[in-house]
């Protein structure tokens, strides 16, 4: 895998946590433990019962917002777009905020 990344010029990276990650994902959204032990190989219930990480609201309310905010223009574009040509009237915008970003949300659970 190593020699993989390096010849693809990308950092190296182990698939083995998308195991994880796939598994959790499948079993948050109800996907049977029966059909995920099918995906993934597994001849125990048990073996699949070790990938399986709870996502709790937090940190769905969390990938919800970060979709959200990767399918639309990054902060700095949105803000040197409104903007305008002027340099100082971005800097000073920057240090206000846009106004395109959306307001901080409340996570269960958080400070």
């Amino acid at each position: 895998m190593k020699n993989l990344c390096k010849k693809a010029g990308i950092k190296y990276f182990r698939f083995h946590a998308l195991r994880h990650a796939g598994s959790s994902l499948m079993n948050a959204s109800n996907v049977p433990i029966g059909a995920i032990q099918r995906i993934f190989g597994h001849e125990n219930r048990t073996t699949t019962e070790i990938y399986l990480h709870s996502i709790g609201d937090s940190e769905k309310l969390a990938m919800a917002v970060y979709e959200q905010a990767r399918q639309k223009k990054s902060h700095a574009d949105s803000c040197s777009e409104k903007s305008g040509a002027g340099a100082g009237r971005r800097a000073s915008q920057n240090k206000k905020g846009c106004g395109l970003l959306p307001q901080p949300l409340d996570f269960p659970g958080g400070p």
